[in-house]
């Protein structure tokens, strides 16, 4: 049996904020949409940043079929976000790993190791670059995407890199970024940086794959999330209307308390639901993991 038609390469081992934000049904909010889904900006005052330069998170990612099939291990994502520079800016540089292991991995018949990293403003978070390197099965690209707030335009330059030589299959530029860019890397982080209230709506402008959208988000509830890592107290926001081409809204556990980092996220897809548990977490301080035996 071979899944390559029910799960989109890349899709069912990464974290779907990072790897599965495929263009789908999100589009332009109008006027009251923007009033019920305010921006999330950035406050023009320097910010206090919950998470620790040098933090590490580590998920490991499974796909749930229908039915009475159990869980299949797909494979593990990693983030990470430390001090950077980018044109002489001093940046937080984020990057992420997705690789594909486990059962799921061998029944598709696909080994996937993507890299991603960003670099933002340590002021107001806003992204300047972005740099994905896709490496699933037999296909290999380069995606970089740059933003030009002086000129109120992006780049996007994508490789084939699985040509010999590579070939460049888009060099373009645009124009009128609509509000701070938010990256597929710094969207992960960005609901991090205020403390949210079930209830509570907001909005921002991603840029995913050389294209803006516009994605809303509602703080749903508190709850205690219990993961092999621990159980921890949770504010459940997820996405409204909509961000998957091939699946529904996306759901991310946040723990409430600072640092708020992200304990547990879920998807539903075709054919079942793809979801991730925290399974590792360090910082300057503090590190807690848990231990696989092969």
């Amino acid at each position: 049996m071979r899944l390559r038609g029910l799960l989109p390469a890349g899709f069912a081992i990464g974290l779907v904020l990072l790897i599965g934000l495929y263009p789908g049904s999100v589009s332009s909010s109008g006027s009251a949409e923007a009033e019920r889904y305010p921006l999330l900006l950035p406050s023009p005052k320097p910010m206090e940043f919950p998470f620790a330069e040098g933090e590490l998170l580590e998920f490991e990612v499974f796909w749930k079929p229908v039915f009475l099939f159990p869980s299949f291990r797909a494979g593990r994502v990693r983030l990470k976000i430390e001090p950077g520079e980018y044109q002489g800016r001093p940046t937080f540089h984020i990057q992420a790993w997705a690789e594909s292991e486990g059962t799921l991995s061998r029944v598709a018949g696909i080994e996937i190791r993507d890299y991603f990293e960003s670099h933002v403003d340590r002021h107001d978070f806003r992204s300047y670059w972005n740099r994905q390197k896709l490496h699933e099965g037999s296909r290999r690209r380069e995606l970089e995407i740059t933003f030009d707030y002086e000129s109120d335009g992006w780049t996007v330059r994508e490789i084939d890199l699985a040509v010999d030589p590579s070939r460049v299959l888009r060099d373009v530029r645009k124009s009128e970024i609509p509000s701070p860019a938010v990256d597929v890397l710094s969207a992960f982080y960005l609901p991090r940086l205020f403390a949210l209230s079930p209830g509570d709506t907001f909005s921002f402008d991603l840029n995913q794959n050389g294209t803006f959208r516009r994605i809303r988000v509602r703080i749903e509830k508190k709850e205690k999330v219990s993961i092999p890592l621990g159980s921890f107290s949770s504010i459940r926001m997820a996405t409204v209307g909509g961000v998957f081409g091939i699946g529904g809204d996306l759901r991310i556990w946040y723990r409430s308390e600072p640092p708020r980092f992200p304990v547990r996220f879920e998807t539903e897809v075709k054919f079942g639901r793809v979801y991730g548990d925290l399974v590792r977490y360090e910082s300057p301080k503090v590190t807690r993991t848990i231990l696989r035996v092969p």
